[in-house]
């Protein structure tokens, strides 16, 4: 017991000369910052030098007067589903690092787009018209409340997951769930049912397998424009005085200025939502803030380490 107490003084003392030396949290979090940036520039220069990290970093962005905004390169890539993880080559030198952040937006934004197009087919109602559809069937409320939780999770968009596939039991669960949200909200429909639960389920089954699906681009694309108009402006901050907290994609705001690097990371800085159509699920939208985050934090890091590739 004494020899705990003496421990637990020891490690009090200890703390408190350091903060004394370094002083609080933010400057311990930039010193650590700029320990990190310092062993990154010279494992991956080491690895690759610094002729060959430019000139990849040079054609992996592309030429012409459009590859000025890298971001929208690497928002293209998040985009597609070449799988980051097994494909090393889909990412220069200078965004190794990030590849597992990065391969975790992937993985969300695909399971984002397919369930967002999924939604269109029993689209989300408005709190008017559930309360005229159901009264007070709270079962039928909390159907409503809980579809979007419940379709994710059979969409299996777990980045951290062993096996991202989704099977054919999946698929069926999915298109289960879409006829058991019809059913609900059409209890007296007349006609041949059947023949409207195979009409669902058909229209799952293609959204899922048909990566050229017309719904499927249309909210890739939507997503894509989205992030990319976002990502090329400054961060907008969540909560400021006198102005938005909702940003919509495309919508041009004044831009606020970074906070400097002695003060917070710019991404650590909460952001406003990004709010794009098609994408109305709370659970949808948290997920696209998310994949937003990951990107912010991939650009900050990348202007703090890499800039003299970025200026290039």
């Amino acid at each position: 017991m004494k020899f705990a107490l003496q421990m637990g003084e020891t490690v009090t003392e200890d703390y408190q000369s350091f903060m004394l030396k370094y002083g609080d949290e933010s400057n311990i979090a930039a010193m650590l910052r700029a320990s990190a940036k310092e062993h990154e520039r010279e494992a991956i220069i080491g690895l690759f030098g610094q002729g060959e990290l430019h000139n990849s970093w040079r054609q992996w962005k592309g030429p012409g007067p459009d590859s000025g905004i890298w971001t929208d390169k690497l928002i293209d890539v998040v985009g597609s589903l070449e799988p980051l993880m097994t494909s090393p080559n889909l990412l220069p030198p200078p965004l190794l690092m990030s590849r597992v952040d990065l391969a975790e937006a992937q993985t969300l934004f695909l399971g984002l787009t397919i369930a967002a197009s999924i939604r269109s087919i029993v689209p989300q109602l408005s709190s008017g018209r559930l309360a005229v559809l159901y009264k007070d069937d709270q079962d039928a409320l909390k159907s409503e409340a809980t579809f979007m939780e419940r379709l994710w999770t059979l969409i299996g968009a777990d980045p951290f997951a062993s096996d991202h596939a989704t099977t054919e039991s999946d698929v069926d669960g999915i298109a289960e769930e879409v006829v058991r949200l019809w059913r609900i909200r059409n209890p007296g429909s007349a006609g041949d049912m059947t023949s409207k639960e195979t009409e669902l389920r058909e229209m799952v089954r293609r959204i899922i397998n048909q990566e050229t699906h017309p719904v499927r681009e249309l909210l890739k694309k939507r997503l894509l424009d989205g992030l990319k108009q976002r990502l090329a402006q400054p961060i907008i901050p969540r909560e400021r005085p006198g102005g938005p907290t909702h940003v919509a994609a495309g919508r041009a705001l004044k831009p606020i200025a970074r906070l400097k690097s002695s003060k917070a990371f710019p991404s650590e800085q909460p952001e406003a939502d990004l709010i794009v159509t098609g994408i109305s699920d709370l659970a949808l939208r948290m997920h696209l803030q998310h994949i937003l985050h990951i990107l912010r934090v991939v650009q900050s890091w990348m202007e703090y380490t890499w800039n003299d590739v970025l200026q290039q």
